[in-house]
């Protein structure tokens, strides 16, 4: 919602875009989480992503693929997929398979994938943790086009202010041509 309070820390990729499969991969750790707070890691674009969000329907910023690190925190975190499209609204799995992780330290592998759909361009987003994964499909008839990426990294939500304590090992990003 503040200007002045988004941010991120990422490394640059280029111009990327959602034709391509995306892939990332490395190690997690969770330090400390803090009620209604989010971490995202993932691909996204240094302008679209860090224009300002009045609606409070979603954190999500636009031109985001990647994972998301959510409450509740009475029952630990859930890793899941998460994306928004530059001109859509934002899109998050949800349900009781997602990966969850614990404010206790404790390193996971983990694994980003998109792969885009074919002729109807239905993509899907993989997110695994340990040995837990959950998929997430793009919604149909969710035109891709104009969606493009130049960061891989952490980038601040549109809403909800409350932090994490997250550590990032090993990361590896890439896109297949």
């Amino acid at each position: 919602r503040y200007a002045d309070r988004m941010a991120f820390y990422a490394d640059r990729v280029g111009e990327l875009t959602m034709l391509r499969a995306l892939r990332a991969s490395g190690k997690i750790a969770l330090r400390r989480g803090v009620s209604d707070s989010t971490t995202l890691l993932g691909f996204f674009h240094s302008r679209d992503s860090m224009v300002v969000g009045r609606a409070q329907k979603s954190g999500v910023p636009k031109s985001f693929v990647g994972i998301a690190i959510e409450g509740p925190s009475r029952e630990g975190f859930f890793v899941y997929p998460a994306y928004r499209l530059r001109g859509g609204g934002s899109v998050a799995a949800n349900g009781g398979d997602r990966p969850r992780i614990r404010p206790d330290g404790r390193s996971y592998d983990f694994r980003l994938a998109y792969s885009p759909g074919s002729a109807g361009r239905r993509g899907t987003i993989l997110v695994r943790l340990g040995e837990q994964e959950t998929r997430l499909k793009l919604g149909e008839g969710q035109g891709i086009d104009g969606t493009r990426f130049d960061r891989f990294g952490i980038v601040t939500t549109w809403i909800d202010g409350n932090g994490q304590r997250v550590f990032f090992d090993g990361l590896s990003y890439t896109s297949e041509h």
